[in-house]
């Protein structure tokens, strides 16, 4: 299993490479709490995305996050918190149905988004929203897709 870590990590939770396992590049991205911030972090990507989403409610709209997820190269949408029932309408509303609803456990989730992705792909939590509850706050939530990102590494080499 080909693990690769970073040297230079760049702005810790904002588009923050944490590894690569299996030709899969793990990116942070969630100090970008809001749609648009999603919506920018998706497009600067050329590669097949699988992204995480949700959390608490802001009161702000998902309806172009949706039409992004749909037409930017997201092969798979993972949904958290609050949002994620809400988000999934969004989602459905413009077609995309590659969807995974009602994850509570981190090292669960990256494990089950792993199980989506192709060498080549790109990870990506990008919530478009504040931490929800989760977690204790959005350092918390960064901290723990790190550790589980990191723990995936660790039991996958221990496997091969």
């Amino acid at each position: 299993m080909r693990v690769v870590t970073p040297g230079n990590n760049g702005l810790e939770h904002r588009i923050e490479y944490v590894a690569e396992i299996a030709g899969v590049k793990y990116y942070d991205d969630s100090s970008a709490p809001t749609p648009e911030t999603a919506i920018a972090a998706i497009r600067l990507f050329a590669q097949p995305k699988v992204i995480i989403l949700g959390g608490s409610d802001n009161g702000a709209s998902y309806a172009e996050l949706a039409q992004v997820v749909a037409t930017e190269g997201v092969i798979h949408a993972f949904l958290i918190g609050a949002l994620a029932d809400r988000i999934e309408a969004e989602l459905a509303a413009v077609g995309f149905t590659h969807v995974t609803n009602g994850y509570t456990d981190m090292p669960a989730l990256v494990s089950n988004c792993y199980a989506v992705t192709e060498p080549g792909d790109v990870l990506l939590l990008s919530t478009g929203a504040v931490s929800s509850g989760l977690f204790r706050d959005s350092k918390d939530r960064d901290d723990q897709f790190k550790a589980a990102v990191h723990r995936l590494a660790e039991q996958l080499n221990a496997a091969s």
